[in-house]
């Protein structure tokens, strides 16, 4: 046998079990610490199956949450929708004949739709006298202009939105832009081939 063999079955007499002479105290601890370990490790696997479960019934909840928060939202449409399905029945044929009640119904209705987005934290996004900003207008259109300042927000296209401070729809809007040199020239060389003419 060479040296690493003698080295490895010694090593393989000293894995065995080997026997350790305990006093009764010492035993009953080497016990009662066996028991506590089995203990912890129970409460260990209690606590894995709890946190388990405790993430199945989030999941749960939250899919379920996800499937009905417009509900609220949309009990407070459906009347709206009623009121605007009355107003459309009423242009029939035979009751079209009274054009303003019409309208002041269909004013009611579009009151009503303000207020319910307004009492949702909905704001439309003021473009009165604004400088054009990114955050809040998206330009549709950019209009030469030089008596106002650049950037100036002319018009509204189409409104836009915020919910709570956040802007989920932004505001089209028309923007000026003073004329540059090149137009100018262009337009200068233009008149002068005319009068040439």
């Amino acid at each position: 046998m060479t040296k690493t063999h003698k080295a490895k079955a010694k090593e393989k007499e000293e894995k065995k079990e080997k026997k350790v002479a305990l006093s009764q105290q010492e035993y009953d601890a080497v016990i009662k610490k066996s028991a506590e370990r089995d203990e912890y490790f129970n409460k260990f696997l209690k606590s894995c199956a709890d946190f388990d479960n405790f993430r199945k019934r989030f999941e749960r909840e939250r899919i379920e949450f996800i499937k009905f928060a417009t509900e609220e939202i949309l009990l407070k449409i459906i009347p709206i929708v009623d009121n605007l399905n009355r107003a459309v029945c009423s242009l029939d044929g035979n009751n079209a004949k009274d054009f303003a009640s019409i309208m002041k119904g269909v004013q009611l209705i579009q009151a009503q739709f303000h207020d319910l987005l307004s009492v949702n934290g909905v704001k439309k996004i003021e473009t009165k006298n604004q400088m054009f900003d990114p955050r809040l207008h998206e330009a549709v259109e950019i209009v030469e202009a030089d008596d106002l300042p650049e950037h100036t927000v002319l018009e509204e296209i189409q409104p836009g939105y915020t919910l709570n401070g956040k802007v989920i729809k932004h505001v089209f809007v028309k923007v000026s832009k003073k004329k540059t040199q090149m137009n100018t020239d262009e337009k200068d060389t233009d008149e002068h081939r005319a009068q040439k003419e």
